[in-house]
């Protein structure tokens, strides 16, 4: 089925037409809940047509991972406003290996906020109901990623980080841990 308005085909993933897909109920959902109830916010509206479910089959590193998702196929996710430390650096690999244990073989459910520049969805995950990058930065696997964790699980998560840098968890036990985003401009 064309899509007349951006000229490509969209595809069914399921074997269903576009039109009877869940996230095609949704849209219909949320133009009917906009239209009929204004008290409602585009952004919650949007959220509401951004979530989805999926299986996670890969976990890359830390803050990376890929999932099945019933109606898109595999679909590679980076988790919204975190930084977990590069595999070939220290606590990398425990960032892997904690990400691994939390996520792997795991229906989790999930909020695409926007897409990084190398197409990765960048997304709010969790796995039974707690937020994945919550537990990575409580457990300190993780920085904030300041500069693009803008909404406002940010200021908790900032204070988690702060609790973990007390508390020498994770990354946090190395004398001078070095920030995922300084590592990578090393090289």
């Amino acid at each position: 089925m064309a899509d007349e308005a951006h000229g490509y085909n969209r595809p069914s993933m399921n074997g269903t037409s576009p039109s009877s897909s869940p996230r095609a109920s949704r849209t219909r959902i949320a133009s009917s809940l906009e239209r009929t109830n204004p008290a409602i916010s585009w952004g919650r509206i949007c959220s509401f047509l951004l979530a989805w479910e999926g299986y996670v089959i890969q976990v890359h590193d830390g803050d990376t991972i890929t999932v099945m998702d019933p109606e898109r196929g595999r679909v590679k996710i980076q988790l919204y406003g975190i930084d977990c430390p590069e595999l070939d650096q220290p606590g990398g690999s425990k960032a892997s290996g904690f990400a691994y244990m939390l996520m792997l073989r795991q229906m989790v459910e999930g909020e695409t906020v926007d897409v990084d520049r190398y197409g990765r969805e960048v997304a709010l995950v969790r796995v039974k109901g707690a937020d994945v990058s919550t537990t990575l930065v409580r457990a300190g696997h993780a920085w904030v990623y300041g500069r693009y964790c803008l909404r406002d699980e940010c200021d908790t998560w900032e204070k988690l980080e702060k609790k973990a840098r007390q508390d020498k968890l994770g990354l946090w036990a190395e004398d001078k841990p070095v920030p995922p985003w300084k590592w990578r401009r090393r090289m």
